[in-house]
């Protein structure tokens, strides 16, 4: 018999309360790892609701099934929340576990990536959207697309291509390259590659303009994936949302308290037309339907308790009730802080640019005058690189760096309200059963 167990150091940092998508698109690697080890479905499920028993994966999230394409390496996997019925698919990115052969699959479509822009219609999809249609055939409504890199591309072509309302990205891959796609036009033409690539152009900017659900890319401050793209023409539609971690690539720097509470945050500025909201908008709606349903619970517990709470009770209303607040204050202040910093982004710029035109400017009036003599003749007018340039940049970036450890300093309060919550809980086995 075949067998696979899940890599423990690789979905360590899942539990209970990980968010859906991101617990499905860390999760999809080891589905796919075992999959490609012959693992049966039902031990593979196997294996997850073990997961579950030791709060290593949420409860709700009930494994559906897999698809693994082997003349790919394309893989995607579906669970349903059995809290909605909803279903999720995520599909893993680039896979390096399973020799080179395999993982040379993976790679090659980066190539494709770059070169040819391969969209839904591409053989590569072909076995992720017969699973998606085969759910669909079913009964299953599948709610979300999720993956990370290559992943988060196949999610977002194959999620827009079917019209599925959300789509849940980390660190993905672009749809395309500009700049490579030019240079594979322009050197070693080939006249069938040509009219390929602008077929699956075409294709790929429909489904975009088709498309009116919710895409929204995650994506962590060091990634290279997202800042080298970034550089070249790499297209990304949708939103997107910068955690500012320090962090890189990997699925599981999205999965630490911080990262966690700010991806809950972000899916909420975002509704389901894929229109960012304002926070002040988000966060009236989120404080009222939480205190009505905090008022609910209240008036349940009283009834269930004759009238009176147990002071568990009370204490956990609280801090809800505190928790509901801090969240609504992130809300309602994150759009002006990302609001400020856009500002002091444009100015950084500006300062640059100013410096550089005076530079030109001065070496246009003093053209018998040296460098030096030019730079000299500019600081007698106190026109210098440290009033123009350097102080500005550093006073901007210092205010940055502040806006940056307020958002911090949210996000903290916030982990330890739902810290307190969770001890709270944990104590008191009446209110967690109730809440169970």
């Amino acid at each position: 018999m075949s067998n696979y167990n899940f890599n423990e150091d690789k979905i360590k940092d899942l539990n209970n309360n990980t968010e859906t998508t991101s617990a499905i698109a860390t999760i999809a690697y080891e589905i796919e790892n075992a999959k490609y080890n012959g693992v049966k479905e039902n031990d593979i499920d196997a294996q997850i609701q073990d997961l579950q028993s030791n709060n290593n994966f949420p409860p709700n999230l009930q494994f559906v099934g897999v698809e693994y394409d082997k003349a790919t390496s394309l893989c995607a996997v579906a669970f349903q929340d059995t809290n909605t019925g909803n279903v999720t698919v995520g599909f893993a990115g680039t896979n390096l576990s399973n020799g080179l052969g395999e993982s040379a699959k993976d790679v090659g479509q980066w190539g494709a990536i770059a070169f040819s822009g391969d969209s839904a219609s591409s053989p590569y999809f072909s076995k992720g959207d017969e699973f998606i249609k085969g759910l669909q055939k079913d009964g299953y409504l599948i709610d979300t697309v999720t993956g990370h890199s290559l992943g988060g591309r196949n999610g977002a072509i194959l999620g827009m291509s079917n019209n599925i309302p959300n789509i849940v990205l980390y660190n993905a891959a672009p749809l395309r390259n500009n700049l490579a796609q030019g240079l594979a036009s322009g050197i070693g033409s080939n006249p069938f590659k040509d009219l390929l690539r602008l077929y699956y152009g075409i294709e790929l900017d429909n489904i975009i303009k088709n498309y009116d659900g919710r895409l929204v890319y995650m994506i962590s401050e060091k990634d290279p994936l997202n800042s080298v793209a970034g550089l070249f023409g790499s297209l990304y539609p949708g939103e997107k949302f910068v955690i500012q971690n320090g962090k890189g690539h990997d699925m599981a720097f999205f999965l630490d308290r911080e990262a966690q509470a700010f991806i809950k945050r972000k899916l909420t500025l975002v509704d389901e037309n894929g229109r960012v909201i304002s926070g002040a908008e988000a966060a009236k709606a989120f404080t009222t339907a939480r205190m009505n349903a905090l008022k609910s619970m209240k008036k349940d517990l009283l009834a269930k308790g004759g009238g009176s709470l147990t002071g568990a009770q009370k204490i956990y209303l609280d801090a809800m009730e505190a928790k509901t607040i801090t969240e609504g204050m992130i809300m309602t202040t994150q759009d002006k802080i990302a609001e400020m910093k856009k500002m002091y982004e444009r100015s950084i710029e500006n300062a640059e640019e100013l410096w550089q035109t005076t530079k030109s400017d001065a070496a246009g009036l003093g053209e018998h005058l040296s460098s030096a003599e030019e730079i000299s003749a500019l600081a007698s007018g106190n026109a210098t690189e440290a009033s123009i340039l350097t102080e500005p940049v550093q006073l901007c970036e210092a205010a940055m760096s502040k806006l940056t450890s307020y958002e911090g300093k949210f996000t903290s309060l916030l982990s330890d309200i739902e810290t307190a919550i969770q001890k709270q809980v944990a104590v008191d086995q009446e209110l967690a059963a109730y809440l169970g």
